[in-house]
C-alpha cells in the first residue's frame, strides 16, 4: 500500500494519515481508515493519475483524533553499513569475508593469465581481403611548420614583418640550445617554465619586436620540423630503386613523396627546409639536446613497402578456372585487379614474452659454442701454417747447400780449364798502363808483349778472349782464390809437373798464369771481371757511390766466385742502398749469397707488385718455391683486407662507361655483399 500525501489544515494542526486503497482493509487491522476509490494526486507530489470513468471521491474527513508526531530518532555513531552485509562479529561474517577475498584474488589471477596468453600469442601475417575497410587509428595532426606568425597581439608596425628570418632563428637557437652553460640553464628552465623563457627571449634578443607568443609559436614549429626530419631519416624506402638523379633536392623530394605515401607523418616538410637546417647547423643544435628524447626520436624504422622491380599486379594473365578452383578450396584470395591503397596498421606495443630470458640464454650458449669451434679451427690452421713454414725453411736450407756445392764445383772446373786458341786482343787497364795501345799479333807482337810482363805480373785470359795483365800481389791481397791458385801454379811449374796438368793444358809450365802462352782461364763475362778489377784498383770511395746497381751485381758475382770478402762486403753495402735494383734480383742475391738481412726487404718489395705484372724473367730469378710463397701471401693479404676494410676500394671505370654512379653502387654492393663473406 502506498501512503498518500499529507494534508495540512490550519496552523499547528496536522491531520492523521489517511491511506487509500481499492481494497477494503481486513477486519483485524486497526489504525487509520482506508478509503476505496481513485488515487489522489497532490499538486506538488505527482502520483499516478486517476483511472478513466471513475467517480469522484467523497471529501476526506479525519477518522481519528490528532496524534502528536514522534520525536526524531538519534543517528547511530559510526559509518553506516551497506545494505545486505553483516557486521564482522556477526555469525558467519568472518567466513564470508574470507570467501570474498579469495574470490577476488582468483579473479585477479585469471585476469593476469588472460593478459599473458594474449601477449604470448604470435602475431599472424596480415591477410589481404577484397575491399578492406580502413582501420580506426589515432593519427597525429600534422603541424604547420611555415614561418607565418598568426599572433594577433603583434602589431605589424612594431614587428615590421611576420616571417621569421634565418638570422633570427639562428640567434634564438644558439641562445637556447648552445653548448655554453648559460644556454644549458635556459634550456633546463624552459622545461619548467617555457613562458618565462619566451618573455626573456623577446626582451633580450628582439627588444620587444617579437612577442613571447610569437617566440613560442616559432619554437613549436621548429621542434615539429626537427621531428619530421628525424622521422624522414629513419625512413628507408626508395620506391623501387635509387633514382638516377644528380640533384640532391630532387632525390630528397622523391624520398618525401615515398614517405607520405607510406603513411609517415612528415607534415608540410620540403626539401628546401631540410637543406636549410643542414646548412645553418640547426640540425646539429637540436640533435645535441633532443637526440635521445622520446618525444622527438622515432626508433621505428619504416619502409615504403614498394616493389623492387616492375611487377604487374593485374589478373589478365591468370586463368579464371584455376582462380575459381583455388577460391573454392579455401585458399587465400588473390589481390583484386583494382589496386586499393594499403591499409596502415599501427605498430603493436612490444612487451617481452615470459620465455624471453630463456631464449636469450640459449642464444648466448649457442654463440659461445660457435666461438669455441671457430677458435679450434683457427688453431688448426695456425699449426698447419707453422708446419708449412718449417718445410719451406728446410727447402731453402737445402737449396743453399746445393748452390754452395755448385759454386765449389765451378771453381774447380774453372781451375782445370785450358785455353783452346790464342787471344785476339790485349789490354793493360790495371797493369802497365803505357802498354794499353799495344795490340796482340801472333806473328810479330808476341815478343814485345812478353817484355812488358815482368816477374810481378800475371796474364789472365777471360772467356771473351781478352788478355789482362794484372799485378799478382794485388789479386792475392783481395782474393784468397787467386792467392792459393797463383802459389800453387808457381810451385807446380818448377817441382811438380804432374800437378801442373790440373792447371794447364797438360804441358809443363802451361796454365799457371806466368806467361802469355800459359794464361789462367776464368768462366766469367768481360763486364763482371772488369768491375771486379775496377773496384780493387779504385782509391776514391766517392766514385763508387755513383756506380749503378748493375756494376755492383757484376762485382758481387766475381767477389763470391773468387772468394774476396772485402769486395763482397762493400758490394753488398752499396747494393743495399741502390734504389734501381730490381726486387727479384735482390731476392735472388739474398738466396744465392746467403744475405739473410735482405730477405724481408726484398719480399716486401715483391709484395707491392701485383702477381699479374711479374715478368717471366723475374719469376725465373726468384724461383718456383718463392713464387708460390709470394702468391699465397698475396691471397692472405687480399682476404684480410676484404674483411677488415672500413670502406670499399675505389672503382676503376671503363673508358666507355656511361653511368659511373650505377657502376660505383654496383661495386659497393659486390664488395660488401660478396667480399665480406670470405672466410679464412
Amino acid at each position: 500500500m502506498e501512503p498518500g500525501p499529507p494534508q495540512y489544515g490550519y496552523a499547528g494542526y496536522m491531520p492523521p494519515p489517511v491511506y487509500y486503497s481499492p481494497y477494503p482493509p481486513p477486519p483485524s487491522m486497526g489504525g487509520p481508515t482506508y478509503v476505496s476509490g481513485p488515487t489522489y494526486q497532490h499538486p506538488e507530489c505527482p502520483s499516478p493519475s486517476p483511472a478513466p470513468n471513475s467517480r469522484p471521491a467523497a471529501p476526506l474527513q479525519p477518522t481519528q483524533p490528532t496524534v502528536p508526531p514522534s520525536p526524531p530518532q538519534k543517528r547511530p555513531v559510526g559509518r553506516p553499513r551497506k545494505d545486505g552485509t553483516k557486521p564482522g562479529n556477526a555469525k558467519g561474517g568472518k567466513a564470508a569475508a574470507a570467501k570474498a577475498a579469495k574470490a577476488k584474488a582468483d579473479g585477479k589471477k585469471r585476469a593476469r593469465r588472460a593478459t599473458n596468453a594474449k601477449e604470448n600469442e604470435p602475431v599472424s601475417d596480415p591477410i589481404i581481403v577484397d575491399n578492406p575497410q580502413p582501420l580506426t587509428r589515432t593519427t597525429p595532426t600534422p603541424i604547420d611548420i611555415s614561418d607565418d606568425d598568426s599572433d594577433s597581439s603583434d602589431n605589424e608596425e612594431e614587428s615590421g614583418r611576420k616571417r621569421w628570418s634565418a638570422g633570427e632563428k639562428t640567434l634564438f637557437f644558439d641562445w637556447l640550445l648552445g653548448p655554453d652553460s648559460q644556454a644549458e640553464h635556459r634550456f633546463t628552465q624552459h622545461k619548467k617554465n617555457p613562458a618565462h623563457v619566451y618573455r626573456k627571449a623577446s626582451v633580450e634578443l628582439f627588444s620587444g619586436k617579437r612577442s613571447d607568443k610569437s617566440v613560442g609559436g616559432m619554437w613549436q614549429r621548429a621542434l615539429a620540423t626537427f621531428g619530421y626530419i628525424v622521422a624522414l631519416e629513419s625512413f628507408t624506402g626508395n620506391g623501387g630503386g635509387d633514382p638516377d638523379l644528380d640533384d640532391p633536392a630532387a632525390i630528397l623530394g622523391k624520398k618525401l613523396d615515398a614517405a607520405r605515401n607510406a603513411g609517415l607523418v612528415v607534415g608540410t616538410l620540403k626539401p628546401s627546409v631540410v637543406e636549410l637546417w643542414e646548412k645553418k647547423g640547426w640540425r646539429d643544435l637540436f640533435t645535441q639536446r633532443f637526440g635521445a628524447n622520446a618525444k622527438v626520436a622515432r626508433p621505428v624504422i619504416r619502409s615504403s613497402a614498394a616493389p623492387l622491380s616492375d611487377v604487374d599486379d593485374d589478373e589478365e594473365n591468370v586463368d579464371p578456372v584455376l582462380l575459381a578452383e583455388e577460391r573454392k578450396a579455401g585458399g587465400v584470395p588473390k589481390t583484386p585487379a583494382v589496386k586499393n591503397p594499403a591499409t596502415v596498421v599501427s605498430e603493436t606495443k612490444f612487451t617481452p614474452a615470459s620465455k624471453f630470458r630463456t631464449q636469450v640464454n640459449n642464444s648466448l650458449g649457442n654463440m659461445s659454442e660457435l666461438v669455441k669451434v671457430k677458435m679450434a679451427a683457427e688453431e688448426k690452421k695456425s699449426r698447419a701454417l707453422e708446419a708449412k713454414l718449417e718445410l719451406e725453411k728446410e727447402k731453402l736450407d737445402l737449396e743453399k747447400k746445393r748452390m754452395e756445392i755448385d759454386n765449389n764445383k765451378g771453381k774447380v772446373d774453372m781451375a782445370r780449364t785450358v785455353p783452346s786458341e790464342a787471344a785476339d786482343d790485349i789490354r793493360w787497364p790495371w797493369g802497365v798502363r803505357e802498354r794499353r795501345e799495344v795490340s796482340w799479333d801472333v806473328a810479330h807482337g808476341i815478343d814485345e808483349t812478353k817484355k812488358a810482363i815482368d816477374e810481378t805480373k800475371r796474364a789472365i785470359l777471360t772467356t771473351s778472349d781478352i788478355i789482362y795483365g794484372v799485378y799478382a800481389f794485388k789479386l792475392a791481397s783481395i782474393s784468397e782464390y787467386f792467392n792459393d791458385l797463383l802459389e800453387l801454379g808457381t810451385q807446380t811449374s818448377k817441382s811438380e809437373p804432374a800437378k801442373a796438368e790440373a792447371l794447364g793444358s797438360g804441358k809443363q809450365g802451361e796454365g799457371n798464369g806466368q806467361a802469355l802462352d800459359s794464361p789462367l782461364i776464368l768462366h766469367s763475362t768481360e763486364a763482371a771481371f772488369e768491375a771486379f778489377l775496377e773496384f780493387s784498383s779504385t782509391r776514391s770511395q766517392a766514385n763508387l757511390y755513383r756506380k749503378p746497381a748493375l756494376f755492383w751485381l757484376h762485382a758481387i758475382e766475381m767477389a763470391d766466385f773468387l772468394g774476396s770478402t772485402s769486395v763482397m762486403s762493400t758490394a753488398t753495402h752499396h747494393l743495399s742502398l741502390a734504389k734501381d735494383l730490381d726486387p727479384a734480383d735482390r731476392l735472388q742475391l739474398a738466396i744465392r749469397y746467403h744475405l739473410d738481412e735482405w730477405l724481408p726487404t726484398a719480399f716486401r718489395e715483391l709484395l707491392k707488385i701485383p702477381l699479374a705484372l711479374l715478368t717471366q724473367d723475374q719469376i725465373h730469378k726468384i724461383g718456383f718455391s718463392a713464387y708460390i710463397t709470394l702468391a699465397e701471401t698475396h691471397t692472405k693479404i687480399a682476404e684480410h683486407r676484404a674483411i677488415s676494410a672500413l670502406v670499399a676500394p675505389p672503382v676503376v671505370h671503363d673508358v666507355d662507361c656511361k653511368r659511373p654512379e650505377m657502376c660505383k653502387k654496383a661495386w659497393a654492393h659486390a664488395w660488401w655483399g660478396e667480399a665480406n663473406k670470405t672466410e679464412f
